[in-house]
């Protein structure tokens, strides 16, 4: 309550960048297992995210890029096929910022749902997640109006640190990706993202019965 969900969904650090990655593509863009969307459009979209492209040599070196592209796909609005990456519409179209803010808004949740969704997803790879359910509900706690405290300990402090430090990693991880903000050891959620997350957790907690199962 209290909280201009449009104007988050406006300004967030994802939802900006998703915005430069479908206008990139464009009408359609060159895509392979191999190297994604290719090196020089990867290097042209960390510069556009303001980040860095040292060590970069595909697009599956840049996390923050690929993830957002898996949360693109698996919500509907990107689709990849014969080599190619194309807008699609395969639930609703995409909503650019003048949009009426109710399809911001919802383009916007969806998004959030799909990246996280794929970011816990567990596949043959395993997940890009190291604590898995763990991370998901610490995401609640972010949530909070102090944001969550995750410090960089010592080795063998307890018997829980090193699931901390797995949670923290993957906060830095999601931090990287525009999900979450940092500011030193403090990581903060926006409180837009307690529309999305129950069902995020539920998938992730299921996933995890189902492969201890």
């Amino acid at each position: 309550a209290g909280v201009d969900e449009h104007a988050f969904y406006i300004g967030a650090t994802l939802m900006r960048r998703a915005d430069l990655v479908l206008r990139h593509i464009g009408e359609g863009h060159t895509f392979t297992d191999e190297d994604g969307l290719g090196l020089p459009a990867t290097i042209a979209l960390l510069d556009e995210f303001g980040s860095a492209a040292d060590d970069v040599e595909t697009m599956w070196d840049v996390p923050p890029l690929s993830g957002l592209i898996a949360g693109l796909a698996g919500g509907g609005f990107l689709q990849l096929s014969a080599g190619q990456v194309r807008p699609a519409a395969m639930v609703r179209p995409w909503a650019w910022p003048d949009a009426p803010p109710e399809d911001r808004i919802d383009v916007g949740r969806v998004l959030y749902a799909t990246t996280l969704s794929a970011f816990f997803e567990e596949t043959e790879e395993g997940s890009a997640a190291l604590a898995g359910p763990f991370t998901a509900w610490a995401l609640l706690s972010a949530c909070g109006p102090d944001g969550l405290r995750l410090s960089e300990g010592e080795a063998g402090a307890d018997e829980y640190e090193a699931l901390r430090q797995n949670v923290r990693a993957d906060f830095l991880a999601l931090a990287d990706l525009g999900i979450i903000e940092r500011d030193g050891d403090v990581f903060t959620a926006s409180p837009t993202l307690l529309t999305v997350l129950p069902a995020v957790l539920e998938d992730v907690t299921g996933e995890q019965r189902g492969s201890s199962g």
